[in-house]
C-alpha cells in the first residue's frame, strides 16, 4: 500500500498545517489498498516528542475502503458529515480532530502518518483516544504503511 501526503512535501511540512499557520489537516492520499479491506483508519503522532507516550495530533477511522484520500480541511467533529461521512478520534489535547504542530524555532520536528487496512468495519464510536483505536483495531490490521513529515519553525 502506497500513502503519502497529497499536494505537498513531507520534508517541509507547510505551515498552514500547523498552530503556526491555520491549522488546517493536511490532505492525504493512499493506494493499492488490498483486497479484503473494508475500512481504514489514520493516524499522526510526533516522533520528536520527548514524552513517556506518543503525541498524537490526529485520529481518523472508519474510512471506507472506495475512499482514497482525505481531504484538507476536517473540522474538529467527531463524526464530520461532509466532506467524508468518517469518525474523529481525540488527540492528546483532548480535542476532536485534528490539531497541527507547534513548531519549535531552529528544531526539526518529526511527525509520523500512518494507515492502517482493515478487514472489517468495526463498531467503534466517535471520539476514541489512539489506545482503545490500537487495540480495537489490532487483529484486524491486513496491511499498513507509513510516511513522515518534518516541520522547522522558521520564526521565533
Amino acid at each position: 500500500m502506497e500513502f503519502g501526503p497529497d499536494g505537498f512535501d513531507a520534508e517541509k511540512f507547510p505551515a498552514k498545517y500547523t498552530n503556526d499557520g491555520e491549522n488546517y489537516s493536511p490532505p492525504l492520499r493512499w493506494s493499492g489498498v488490498p483486497d479484503g479491506t473494508v475500512e481504514l483508519a489514520v493516524t499522526m503522532i510526533n516522533d520528536s516528542s520527548r514524552l513517556s507516550e506518543p503525541f498524537v495530533h490526529w485520529i481518523v477511522y472508519k474510512i471506507p475502503s472506495s475512499v482514497d484520500r482525505l481531504p484538507e480541511g476536517f473540522k474538529h467533529e467527531k463524526d464530520p458529515a461532509a466532506p467524508l461521512d468518517i469518525l474523529q478520534g481525540t488527540n492528546s489535547l483532548g480535542n476532536t480532530g485534528y490539531n497541527g504542530p507547534w513548531g519549535v524555532a531552529g528544531r526539526r520536528m518529526h511527525y509520523r502518518f500512518r494507515i492502517f487496512a482493515l478487514d472489517s468495519a468495526l463498531p467503534l464510536q466517535p471520539g476514541l483516544d489512539r489506545k482503545k483505536l490500537m487495540d480495537a483495531i489490532a487483529s484486524h490490521i491486513i496491511d499498513e504503511a507509513d510516511f513522515e513529515a518534518t516541520y522547522v519553525r522558521e520564526y521565533a
